[in-house]
């Protein structure tokens, strides 16, 4: 699972296979305050995703499925 860019200023791209998945779910929290900024139901590979709302700073964005078995953690900086 790949996310770009990073830095990143108003949207992010996800670049995913997963196999017997058809959904995964987005949480975006902020690292300076721990509260959640973001979140999105069902993303897309290839389907950017709008994050110009964010304030500049750092994020940590989880990515998993609704079972659990997939999760994924990557920190991010919006400029």
């Amino acid at each position: 699972m790949k996310l770009a860019p990073n830095p990143f200023t108003n949207q992010i791209n996800f670049d995913f296979v997963v196999k017997g998945y058809q959904s995964l779910n987005m949480e975006v929290f902020d690292i300076a305050t721990g509260t959640k900024a973001a979140s999105k139901k069902t993303i897309t590979p290839g389907i950017p995703i709008y994050l110009g709302q964010l304030s500049a700073g750092n994020y940590v964005i989880n990515v998993t499925s609704n079972d659990g078995k997939i999760n994924y953690q990557f920190k991010m900086i919006k400029l």
